[in-house]
């Protein structure tokens, strides 16, 4: 089976195309390197040299290079994971996050449409649920976010839905939660929180946490993310379905900063309040009409809990929810490849 990936140079795709490869299929990955990090094509289990797959330096709405690579690479299943991912990042830019998101998905899927490629599998994600007040977030729920990562989510997956209904392509909604690992990025200027902390702890800096540390969110481990995904490439049972991809279970601040001592040990952070989380993001504050405090605030101390039992009932996938476990070990992978 021939596989794409978009967004391959990133932590999950990285991943995802490590593992399928050792899995033997023939994994073809595509990136423009904006986000994603060409140390993350190497693995320490290949070759001096070998990328983890064939890889293309390319940008998702190049409608040129994308229907040829799908069709002289002979594409069967595309997993198509680029994104603008950062929430401070596609809020100060919001023309170029609209234009990725959405309009990148929308390029894939024209592209897919005239190919022979069989499903594709999209990553949305659960900061969708944004102002759902029902918890646990579950797939039926009704969602309207207002941030713009969020809201590029929506739209994208409303584009998803008219490729389905219209064309009747087999797409794969896949709504990731908080997704931790070695390979996450620890270089951007907002990192995932765990990456960040190895980031500090590797350089030698104090940590600052915009919180309380009691805030909670549902976390799940990039192999688990993985799995689903390799779940989603074969079984009948996905097609055009939309699927949480959690592990039901609520993780704090201070838990991680917990693991993150038991990793490596003390290091240096302060707690700091919520509203000044974005203050580095100046063109989120100019003008006569700032990004409100209040906003800022409620979306980092924001409760989220996802239920994966559509996941769960229909593809037979359980997530391991031994977190702190996968957190030490996280923390101590990461810091190994920072020293890289």
């Amino acid at each position: 089976m021939n596989i794409m990936i978009t967004g391959v140079a990133g932590g999950i795709g990285s991943t995802l195309a490590l593992q399928l490869t050792q899995k033997g299929y023939n994994v073809i990955g595509v990136d423009n390197l904006n986000n994603g990090y060409y140390d993350n094509l190497f693995d320490g289990t290949l070759k001096d040299g070998e990328k983890v797959c064939k890889f293309y330096e390319r940008d998702i709405r190049d409608d040129i290079s994308i229907p040829l690579i799908l069709e002289e690479e002979k594409i069967d299943v595309v997993i198509h994971l680029a994104a603008i991912t950062s929430l401070p990042e596609a809020e100060s830019f919001p023309h170029e996050t609209i234009d990725v998101n959405v309009g990148g998905t929308a390029a894939i899927l024209d592209a897919v449409r005239k190919s022979n490629v069989k499903r594709t599998i999209i990553a949305s994600t659960s900061a969708i649920y944004e102002n759902t007040p029902i918890l646990p977030y579950t797939e039926n729920l009704s969602v309207h976010p207002r941030l713009m990562y969020p809201l590029s989510k929506k739209l994208m997956e409303e584009v998803i839905k008219s490729y389905r209904v219209n064309y009747g392509m087999d797409i794969v909604t896949l709504r990731f939660f908080n997704v931790f690992g070695p390979r996450q990025d620890a270089h951007r200027k907002s990192p995932p929180l765990i990456n960040y902390i190895i980031r500090c702890f590797a350089e030698k800096e104090q940590a600052t946490f915009y919180s309380d540390g009691s805030q909670k969110r549902d976390y799940v481990f990039v192999d688990d993310v993985t799995d689903m995904i390799t779940l989603c490439m074969t079984s009948s049972k996905a097609a055009g379905g939309t699927f949480n991809v959690c592990t039901g279970t609520l993780t704090t601040v201070k838990d991680i900063i917990g693991y993150a001592e038991k990793a490596f040990g003390k290091f240096d952070h302060k707690f700091l309040s919520s509203e000044r989380y974005w203050s580095s993001y100046k063109l989120l504050h100019k003008g006569p009409y700032p990004l409100k405090p209040e906003v800022i605030a409620k979306e980092v101390n924001k409760y989220a809990l996802g239920s994966f039992e559509n996941a769960k009932d229909v593809l037979g996938w359980i997530p391991n929810t031994n977190i702190e476990e996968l957190m030490i070990r996280t923390f101590k992978e990461g810091l190994e490849r920072h020293k890289l």
